[in-house]
C-alpha cells in the first residue's frame, strides 16, 4: 500500500481545476529540515526530503500546463515540534552519543 501525503491529496485535488482554466499556484511550505540534514533527525529530514523531491517534480510537469509551484522554507519559528510532541527513542545507542545523542541532549 503507498499512503499518499497531505501534499499529494490537496494537489490532486486543485489540479484538474488548474488544468482546466490553465493557471494556477501551489504553494508548497514544508521544512528546513528537507534542505539539510542533522544527525539525529534521519526519519524527519528523509519525510522533508521527500516533500522537497515531490514538489520540484510536480513543478516541471504542471508548467507546460499554465501552472506554477513555489517552495517557500521558513526560517526557524516556533512550534510544538521539541515540545510534547517530540517523542524520544526508547532505546539508546552508546555508540551514537557524539552524533545523534548530542542532538537527543539539546532535545531535553
Amino acid at each position: 500500500m503507498v499512503r499518499r501525503s497531505s501534499y499529494q491529496e490537496i494537489d490532486a485535488d486543485v489540479l484538474p481545476m488548474f488544468r482546466k482554466q490553465k493557471s494556477g499556484h501551489i504553494i508548497q511550505i514544508p521544512s528546513h529540515g528537507g534542505f539539510k540534514a542533522l544527525a539525529g533527525c534521519g526519519v524527519y529530514n528523509a519525510s522533508k526530503f521527500a516533500v522537497e523531491g515531490f514538489s520540484e517534480a510536480l513543478s516541471q510537469e504542471i508548467a507546460p500546463l499554465g501552472n506554477k509551484l513555489t517552495i517557500v522554507e521558513p526560517g526557524p519559528f516556533r512550534t510544538n515540534f521539541a515540545g510534547s510532541s517530540f517523542r524520544h527513542a526508547q532505546k539508546i545507542i552508546e555508540d551514537y552519543n557524539l552524533t545523534a545523542g548530542s542532538f537527543r541532549e539539546r532535545m531535553k
